[in-house]
Protein backbone atom coordinates (compact mmCIF):
# COMPACT_ATOMS: atom_id res chain seq x y z
CA UNK A 1 0.00 0.00 0.00
CA UNK A 2 1.26 3.39 -1.19
CA UNK A 3 1.73 5.72 2.00
CA UNK A 4 0.04 9.03 2.00
CA UNK A 5 1.18 11.48 4.17
CA UNK A 6 -1.55 13.91 3.85
CA UNK A 7 -4.46 11.16 4.78
CA UNK A 8 -2.13 10.49 8.01
CA UNK A 9 -2.07 13.75 8.55
CA UNK A 10 -6.17 14.46 8.33
CA UNK A 11 -6.08 11.68 10.86
CA UNK A 12 -3.39 12.71 13.26
CA UNK A 13 -5.32 16.05 13.70
CA UNK A 14 -8.57 14.93 14.85
CA UNK A 15 -7.51 11.96 16.49
CA UNK A 16 -5.19 14.84 18.59
CA UNK A 17 -8.00 16.85 18.97
CA UNK A 18 -10.05 14.33 19.91
CA UNK A 19 -7.76 14.05 23.09
CA UNK A 20 -7.30 17.35 23.73
CA UNK A 21 -11.10 19.02 24.59
CA UNK A 22 -9.82 22.56 24.80
CA UNK A 23 -8.34 22.77 21.05
CA UNK A 24 -5.17 23.25 19.81
CA UNK A 25 -3.73 26.21 17.90
CA UNK A 26 -2.32 26.25 14.51
CA UNK A 27 0.98 26.43 16.10
CA UNK A 28 0.55 23.62 18.33
CA UNK A 29 -1.08 21.09 15.66
CA UNK A 30 1.93 22.12 13.15
CA UNK A 31 4.34 20.99 15.75
CA UNK A 32 2.62 18.08 16.98
CA UNK A 33 2.53 16.91 13.16
CA UNK A 34 6.27 18.08 12.89
CA UNK A 35 5.87 20.03 10.00
CA UNK A 36 5.23 24.15 9.82
CA UNK A 37 2.10 26.38 10.11
CA UNK A 38 2.21 27.48 6.85
CA UNK A 39 1.85 23.86 5.53
CA UNK A 40 -0.77 22.89 7.72
CA UNK A 41 -3.17 25.97 7.29
CA UNK A 42 -4.92 24.71 3.97
CA UNK A 43 -5.43 21.26 5.30
CA UNK A 44 -7.05 22.91 8.88
CA UNK A 45 -9.13 25.32 6.30
CA UNK A 46 -10.43 22.48 4.31
CA UNK A 47 -11.90 20.58 7.34
CA UNK A 48 -13.41 23.59 8.78
CA UNK A 49 -14.83 24.53 5.84
CA UNK A 50 -16.59 20.59 5.92
CA UNK A 51 -17.71 21.04 9.42
CA UNK A 52 -14.89 18.58 11.04
CA UNK A 53 -13.05 21.62 13.05
CA UNK A 54 -13.98 24.57 14.22
CA UNK A 55 -12.10 27.67 14.94
CA UNK A 56 -12.68 29.49 18.07
CA UNK A 57 -13.16 33.09 17.17
CA UNK A 58 -11.26 34.71 19.62
CA UNK A 59 -8.37 32.12 21.56
CA UNK A 60 -7.54 30.87 17.43
CA UNK A 61 -7.90 27.47 18.60
CA UNK A 62 -9.45 24.04 16.79
CA UNK A 63 -11.64 22.01 17.74
CA UNK A 64 -13.57 18.80 16.69
CA UNK A 65 -16.77 20.55 14.63
CA UNK A 66 -20.33 19.66 14.19
CA UNK A 67 -20.05 17.51 10.72
CA UNK A 68 -18.12 14.33 13.00
CA UNK A 69 -21.17 14.37 14.94
CA UNK A 70 -23.42 12.51 12.51
CA UNK A 71 -20.33 10.54 11.65
CA UNK A 72 -20.30 9.21 15.23
CA UNK A 73 -23.50 8.66 15.97
CA UNK A 74 -23.47 6.56 12.72
CA UNK A 75 -20.56 4.36 13.70
CA UNK A 76 -22.27 4.32 17.51
CA UNK A 77 -25.72 2.49 16.10
CA UNK A 78 -23.73 0.46 13.45
CA UNK A 79 -22.18 -1.43 16.43
CA UNK A 80 -24.98 -3.45 17.15
CA UNK A 81 -22.96 -5.13 20.42
CA UNK A 82 -22.29 -1.79 21.88
CA UNK A 83 -25.88 -0.60 21.49
CA UNK A 84 -27.24 -4.09 23.52
CA UNK A 85 -24.50 -3.99 26.25
CA UNK A 86 -24.85 -0.39 27.95
CA UNK A 87 -27.94 -1.38 29.51
CA UNK A 88 -26.49 -4.79 31.02
CA UNK A 89 -23.23 -3.26 31.69
CA UNK A 90 -25.12 -1.13 33.95
CA UNK A 91 -26.65 -3.66 35.41
CA UNK A 92 -23.00 -5.62 36.14
CA UNK A 93 -22.33 -2.11 38.12
CA UNK A 94 -24.95 -1.80 39.94
CA UNK A 95 -25.31 -5.89 41.06
CA UNK A 96 -21.57 -6.55 41.55
CA UNK A 97 -19.94 -2.47 42.77
CA UNK A 98 -17.33 -2.89 40.12
CA UNK A 99 -16.77 -0.45 36.95
CA UNK A 100 -17.22 -1.57 34.05
CA UNK A 101 -15.26 -0.96 30.76
CA UNK A 102 -16.56 -1.38 27.16
CA UNK A 103 -13.74 -2.04 24.73
CA UNK A 104 -14.37 -2.30 20.79
CA UNK A 105 -11.55 -4.38 19.17
CA UNK A 106 -10.07 -3.14 15.59
CA UNK A 107 -6.90 -5.34 14.02
CA UNK A 108 -4.22 -3.87 16.24
CA UNK A 109 -5.72 -2.43 18.54
CA UNK A 110 -9.28 -1.64 20.99
CA UNK A 111 -10.98 2.04 21.46
CA UNK A 112 -12.84 2.73 24.50
CA UNK A 113 -16.32 2.89 23.75
CA UNK A 114 -18.27 3.61 26.87
CA UNK A 115 -17.53 3.56 30.96
CA UNK A 116 -19.88 2.84 33.94
CA UNK A 117 -18.05 4.11 36.13
CA UNK A 118 -18.59 5.02 40.03
CA UNK A 119 -17.08 8.68 41.02
CA UNK A 120 -16.09 7.32 44.13
CA UNK A 121 -14.34 3.89 44.23
CA UNK A 122 -11.07 3.56 45.66
CA UNK A 123 -9.74 2.87 42.21
CA UNK A 124 -11.59 5.12 39.77
CA UNK A 125 -10.70 4.15 36.20
CA UNK A 126 -10.51 7.90 35.32
CA UNK A 127 -7.04 7.73 33.61
CA UNK A 128 -9.49 5.80 30.62
CA UNK A 129 -11.50 7.72 28.81
CA UNK A 130 -14.08 7.50 25.71
CA UNK A 131 -11.80 7.52 22.94
CA UNK A 132 -8.83 6.40 23.73
CA UNK A 133 -7.21 3.47 22.34
CA UNK A 134 -5.46 0.43 23.80
CA UNK A 135 -3.15 -1.23 21.87
CA UNK A 136 -2.87 -5.09 21.45
CA UNK A 137 1.23 -5.26 22.52
CA UNK A 138 1.59 -8.83 24.38
CA UNK A 139 0.32 -9.04 27.26
CA UNK A 140 -2.21 -6.49 26.58
CA UNK A 141 -5.57 -7.44 23.89
CA UNK A 142 -5.45 -11.31 25.17
CA UNK A 143 -8.94 -11.34 25.73
CA UNK A 144 -9.27 -10.46 21.98
CA UNK A 145 -6.40 -13.07 20.71
CA UNK A 146 -8.00 -16.01 22.93
CA UNK A 147 -10.54 -16.21 20.48
CA UNK A 148 -8.12 -15.41 17.02
CA UNK A 149 -7.47 -17.89 14.70
CA UNK A 150 -3.16 -18.83 15.05
CA UNK A 151 -2.44 -16.86 12.65
CA UNK A 152 -3.54 -13.41 14.07
CA UNK A 153 -1.94 -14.86 17.66
CA UNK A 154 1.59 -15.32 15.92
CA UNK A 155 1.38 -11.74 14.39
CA UNK A 156 0.40 -10.77 18.18
CA UNK A 157 3.61 -12.01 19.69
CA UNK A 158 5.68 -10.92 16.93
CA UNK A 159 4.16 -7.49 17.17
CA UNK A 160 5.12 -7.69 20.68
CA UNK A 161 8.77 -8.91 20.03
CA UNK A 162 7.96 -12.31 21.83
CA UNK A 163 10.59 -13.92 20.64
CA UNK A 164 11.83 -16.82 23.12
CA UNK A 165 10.07 -20.06 22.54
CA UNK A 166 9.42 -20.96 26.31
CA UNK A 167 7.66 -17.46 26.52
CA UNK A 168 5.70 -18.35 23.10
CA UNK A 169 4.64 -21.27 24.79
CA UNK A 170 3.20 -19.81 27.93
CA UNK A 171 1.53 -17.28 26.04
CA UNK A 172 -0.29 -20.25 24.23
CA UNK A 173 -0.92 -22.10 27.51
CA UNK A 174 -2.53 -18.35 29.02
CA UNK A 175 -4.63 -18.14 25.87
CA UNK A 176 -6.14 -21.84 25.73
CA UNK A 177 -6.86 -21.54 29.96
CA UNK A 178 -9.07 -18.33 28.94
CA UNK A 179 -10.54 -19.94 26.19
CA UNK A 180 -11.87 -23.09 28.81
CA UNK A 181 -12.88 -20.39 30.82
CA UNK A 182 -14.48 -18.01 29.16
CA UNK A 183 -13.05 -14.81 30.70
CA UNK A 184 -9.38 -13.77 31.42
CA UNK A 185 -8.17 -12.58 34.53
CA UNK A 186 -5.53 -9.61 34.50
CA UNK A 187 -3.35 -9.53 37.37
CA UNK A 188 -2.06 -6.52 39.19
CA UNK A 189 1.97 -5.90 39.24
CA UNK A 190 4.31 -3.73 40.63
CA UNK A 191 4.10 -1.30 37.77
CA UNK A 192 0.25 -0.86 38.08
CA UNK A 193 0.68 2.52 39.90
CA UNK A 194 3.23 3.53 37.88
CA UNK A 195 1.46 3.17 35.13
CA UNK A 196 -1.81 4.86 36.01
CA UNK A 197 0.26 7.78 37.41
CA UNK A 198 2.15 8.33 34.04
CA UNK A 199 -1.08 8.37 32.28
CA UNK A 200 -3.16 10.00 34.39
CA UNK A 201 -0.02 12.80 33.68
CA UNK A 202 -0.51 12.22 29.98
CA UNK A 203 -4.17 13.02 30.48
CA UNK A 204 -3.24 16.24 32.56
CA UNK A 205 -1.08 17.56 30.03
CA UNK A 206 -3.30 17.14 27.03
CA UNK A 207 -1.28 14.18 25.50
CA UNK A 208 -3.68 11.41 25.09
CA UNK A 209 -2.90 10.92 21.72
CA UNK A 210 0.59 9.82 23.27
CA UNK A 211 -1.40 6.79 25.17
CA UNK A 212 -0.90 4.08 22.65
CA UNK A 213 2.47 4.54 22.63
CA UNK A 214 2.82 5.01 26.38
CA UNK A 215 0.70 1.71 26.80
CA UNK A 216 2.88 -0.04 24.32
CA UNK A 217 6.12 1.37 26.00
CA UNK A 218 4.81 -0.02 29.30
CA UNK A 219 3.55 -3.32 28.18
CA UNK A 220 7.02 -4.30 26.80
CA UNK A 221 8.31 -4.12 30.76
CA UNK A 222 5.86 -5.99 32.36
CA UNK A 223 6.69 -9.25 34.02
CA UNK A 224 6.52 -12.20 32.16
CA UNK A 225 2.89 -13.43 31.16
CA UNK A 226 1.90 -15.45 33.46
CA UNK A 227 3.06 -12.58 36.33
CA UNK A 228 -0.07 -10.18 34.57
CA UNK A 229 -2.69 -13.32 33.39
CA UNK A 230 -4.07 -15.57 35.49
CA UNK A 231 -4.11 -19.40 33.90
CA UNK A 232 -5.85 -21.99 36.08
CA UNK A 233 -7.51 -20.39 39.25
CA UNK A 234 -6.83 -22.09 42.79
CA UNK A 235 -7.65 -21.63 46.34
CA UNK A 236 -5.42 -18.47 46.54
CA UNK A 237 -6.20 -15.33 46.91
CA UNK A 238 -5.41 -13.10 43.56
CA UNK A 239 -4.49 -8.91 43.30
CA UNK A 240 -6.76 -8.45 40.41
CA UNK A 241 -6.57 -5.51 37.88
CA UNK A 242 -9.63 -6.37 35.79
CA UNK A 243 -11.77 -9.45 34.44
CA UNK A 244 -12.89 -9.31 30.87
CA UNK A 245 -15.32 -11.55 28.62
CA UNK A 246 -16.09 -11.03 24.82
CA UNK A 247 -19.10 -10.45 23.21
CA UNK A 248 -19.56 -12.34 19.58
CA UNK A 249 -20.93 -11.44 16.52
CA UNK A 250 -23.02 -13.39 13.65
CA UNK A 251 -19.18 -14.74 12.16
CA UNK A 252 -18.01 -15.54 15.66
CA UNK A 253 -15.50 -12.46 15.76
CA UNK A 254 -14.80 -10.68 19.05
CA UNK A 255 -17.53 -7.75 18.64
CA UNK A 256 -17.08 -6.45 21.91
CA UNK A 257 -14.95 -6.94 25.23
CA UNK A 258 -16.35 -6.12 28.98
CA UNK A 259 -14.01 -5.25 31.53
CA UNK A 260 -14.83 -5.51 35.31
CA UNK A 261 -12.88 -3.20 37.32
CA UNK A 262 -11.84 -1.50 40.59
CA UNK A 263 -11.07 -4.24 42.54
CA UNK A 264 -9.34 -2.89 45.91
CA UNK A 265 -8.50 -6.16 48.01
CA UNK A 266 -7.07 -9.59 47.28
CA UNK A 267 -9.55 -11.70 45.66
CA UNK A 268 -10.13 -15.46 46.20
CA UNK A 269 -10.04 -17.80 43.39
CA UNK A 270 -13.77 -18.82 44.09
CA UNK A 271 -14.93 -14.96 44.64
CA UNK A 272 -13.60 -14.45 40.96
CA UNK A 273 -15.30 -17.72 39.35
CA UNK A 274 -18.30 -16.15 40.67
CA UNK A 275 -17.46 -12.49 39.69
CA UNK A 276 -16.38 -14.27 35.82
CA UNK A 277 -19.92 -16.10 35.68
CA UNK A 278 -21.71 -12.79 36.50
CA UNK A 279 -19.46 -11.58 33.45
CA UNK A 280 -19.54 -14.04 31.23
CA UNK A 281 -23.64 -14.62 31.91
CA UNK A 282 -23.73 -11.35 30.58
CA UNK A 283 -21.50 -11.18 27.74
CA UNK A 284 -23.59 -14.29 26.30
CA UNK A 285 -26.92 -12.68 26.41
CA UNK A 286 -25.37 -9.67 24.99
CA UNK A 287 -24.10 -12.57 22.10
CA UNK A 288 -27.68 -13.86 22.20
CA UNK A 289 -29.50 -10.51 21.09
CA UNK A 290 -27.30 -9.92 18.38
CA UNK A 291 -27.65 -12.68 17.08
CA UNK A 292 -23.74 -13.66 17.54
CA UNK A 293 -22.57 -16.91 18.22
CA UNK A 294 -19.67 -18.04 20.37
CA UNK A 295 -17.22 -19.93 18.04
CA UNK A 296 -17.61 -23.74 17.95
CA UNK A 297 -14.05 -25.77 16.91
CA UNK A 298 -11.26 -23.71 18.72
CA UNK A 299 -8.83 -22.46 16.99
CA UNK A 300 -5.27 -24.40 16.77
CA UNK A 301 -2.67 -22.06 18.75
Amino acid sequence: MRPSPQTDRVVAVVEMLAATPGGLSQSEIARRLGTTPATCYPMLAALERAGWLRRHPTRRTYALGPGLIAAGQAAAAGTDALAAARGPAADLHRRLGLSVIALVPAAEYATVAFLVVDPHAARPVATLRVGDRVPFHPPLGITVMAWAAQPAVEAWLDRGGVAEPAERAEYRELIAAIRRRGYSVELSTSLDERVRRQVGEAAAANLRAELPALLRDLAERLPGPADFIAGELDAAAYRVDSVSAPVFDSHGDVALVLLLRGFTDPVPGVEIERLGGALTATTDAVTAEIAGRRPGALPAV
